[in-house]
């Protein structure tokens, strides 16, 4: 199976090409007051200061104001959340799609086991979701995930108050956050400027997509 993690980077680093000016902003979106994303997003429990593990994340992580379930899917997530019906199919049994809130754009989807042949439904397990700034300034809405305080748009100050230091690899404009149990990585987070521009979320092992 090949790597499908750049492919993740990628769409994080999408976020930080935006606020730099190297991607065109399409001039055509036109989101309707019937399906903008509600900016209020829920409070959430914060991160333990001493690290934390993906049941810490599951814990604080909120989506469009709501808690998430787990195995994370469509049906997980509610009637309001659907899939794009363009899917990028991987090899590996794994794709990319765009997670959509009452039909607005939010997040890239990475699905498990899910081929062309057998295709995406409702209870086709996500795991991974990344959320960049694109989304945000494309439909005018606030951060669609909220991991107790961390959002699309804090600064680095801020970041350091709401995510601890502990477990945390930083790599050139990415920072990587680890299991403090497992070692297994379950939050990459795109910084430009001073603020963070993307987060991924990994649900599941990153090792299940390397062949």
């Amino acid at each position: 199976m090949k790597k499908q993690i750049a492919v993740l980077m990628l769409c994080m680093c999408t976020a930080v090409c935006a606020v730099n000016g190297c991607e065109e902003k399409s001039s055509s979106v036109a989101v309707s007051q019937e399906t903008t994303v509600s900016s209020v997003i829920e409070p959430t429990a914060k991160l333990p200061e001493g690290g934390f593990t993906l049941d810490d994340v599951l814990n604080s992580l909120s989506v469009c104001g709501q808690k998430i379930a787990f195995p994370l899917s469509l049906n997980s997530l509610g009637d309001d959340f659907d899939f794009d019906s363009n899917i990028s199919y991987f090899e590996g049994e794994s794709a990319s799609v765009k997670l959509k809130y009452k039909g607005v754009e939010i997040a890239h989807a990475t699905l498990l086991n899910c081929t062309e042949e057998k295709g995406a439904d409702r209870d086709t397990e996500i795991g991974v979701l990344t959320f960049n700034e694109n989304f945000m300034t494309e439909n005018e809405i606030d951060s669609p995930a909220n991991i107790g305080g961390l959002k699309l748009g804090i600064s680095l100050d801020e970041l350091s108050e709401c995510v601890p230091e502990n477990n945390l690899k930083k790599m050139t404009d990415i920072y990587e956050y680890s299991d403090k149990e497992t070692g297994q990585t379950i939050l990459m987070l795109a910084v430009s400027e001073n603020k963070v521009t993307g987060i991924s979320v990994y649900f599941t092992d990153p090792a299940f997509f390397v062949e």
